[in-house]
């Protein structure tokens, strides 16, 4: 029990470097990117759409329902009526 704060220290610090070693080199080929824009005229975008440090944490879901659907859903909700997700 006594080495439980080393272990939390050392797996803090191992991932905060992580972190760190990840985030620069993703500015790194992003600057890249972007310098050598002239090749692609122009047309260079993100490396990575996201950082290492968040790829534990889920996305966030996509939306699948129609606008109709949408719209339907809403104004249901709005007069106070049950309404389930399938339609």
């Amino acid at each position: 029990m006594a080495l439980l704060p080393a272990v939390i220290k050392r797996d803090i610090e191992r991932i905060s470097f992580q972190t760190y070693v990840t985030d620069a080199l993703k500015a790194v080929a992003e600057n890249t990117a972007v310098t050598a824009g002239f090749v692609s005229a122009g047309k260079h975008g993100m490396v990575m759409s996201r950082r290492w440090g968040d790829f534990d944490k889920p996305k966030d879901p996509e939306e699948t329902r129609t606008p109709k659907e949408v719209v339907k859903q809403m104004l249901t909700l709005l007069r106070g009526k049950k309404h389930s997700p399938k339609g």
